[in-house]
């Protein structure tokens, strides 16, 4: 039946049969999933304008829209999806300050659960706002790849700014690294090594070439080596920010990926 989208009159009974929510709708993402990107979105668009997308329903949208190679389109329906309360805390990147914790999927945050590793928000003195973002390490070597986020930003000169409080005394740096969804690294701000006793800010600028449509935002760790990636203690992240700066604008040249 999704060979037909193009058919008007099935794709309206189909999507009247689906708004009335029946047990069979749940084989709908699986289904879309595994068809073309345009048909997939043809069809979804149809049932949003009759009745509220599920979950997984919209993840299959977002992902056939930047498949189609419109991220910014893909990232406003997500935004368009979420509870009000929730949209006030868009920004770039969406909640910079980790004050939700309940948006993890489409354009919000995610991290993976890993041995080793904790990762959990966290409302002992932040940096700013209520929470910050907590990696309690056990001691365990890890090849830690956090937190991360999917970004739409246009092309232009930028700024990432980020708040880290540092406990773990690793010898090999965190770093926020902005890189493009099939492409190259464009920054990868390095936060300072060490263990300290308060919180700190670190900025750098980098560029996003026309060709660049959409990135990806991810916390590691750099170390290399099995001495080098044995972490123990806590990390916390808080406040991270990308700002675009005016052309006329001159600003300290970023960090250059290793």
């Amino acid at each position: 039946l999704l060979q037909h989208t193009g058919n008007s009159e099935l794709v309206e009974a189909m999507v009247k049969a689906l708004a009335a929510d029946p047990p069979w709708r749940g084989a709908l993402a699986t289904a879309l999933a595994g068809t073309d990107p345009a048909q997939a979105e043809a069809f979804l668009a149809a049932m949003a304008n009759a009745a509220p997308l599920t979950p997984a329903e919209l993840a299959v949208r977002v992902e056939a829209l930047t498949a189609l190679g419109d991220p910014a389109l893909a990232r406003k329906v997500w935004l368009q999806s979420l509870p009000e309360t929730d949209r006030t805390l868009d920004g770039s990147p969406f909640d910079g300050g980790f004050e939700g914790a309940d948006q993890t999927g489409g354009f919000g945050w995610k991290w993976n659960d890993e041995p080793g590793v904790t990762i959990a928000v966290d409302a002992i003195d932040p940096a700013q706002g209520q929470q910050s973002l907590q990696m309690d390490f056990s001691g365990r070597v890890v090849r830690f790849i956090g937190p991360r986020q999917r970004l739409v930003l246009s092309p232009g000169t930028y700024e990432i700014s980020s708040a880290v409080h540092d406990q773990t005394g690793s010898s090999r740096r965190f770093a926020w690294f902005v890189q493009c969804t099939q492409g190259p690294t464009l920054v990868e701000l390095d936060l300072p090594a060490g263990s300290s006793s308060q919180w700190q800010t670190e900025r750098a600028t980098f560029d996003v070439p026309p060709d660049c449509q959409g990135q990806q935002l991810t916390l590691r760790h750099t170390g290399r080596s099995m001495a080098e990636r044995q972490i123990s203690g806590v990390l916390r992240v808080d406040d991270v920010r990308l700002r675009k700066v005016p052309s006329s604008v001159t600003l300290p040249s970023a960090s250059h990926p290793e």
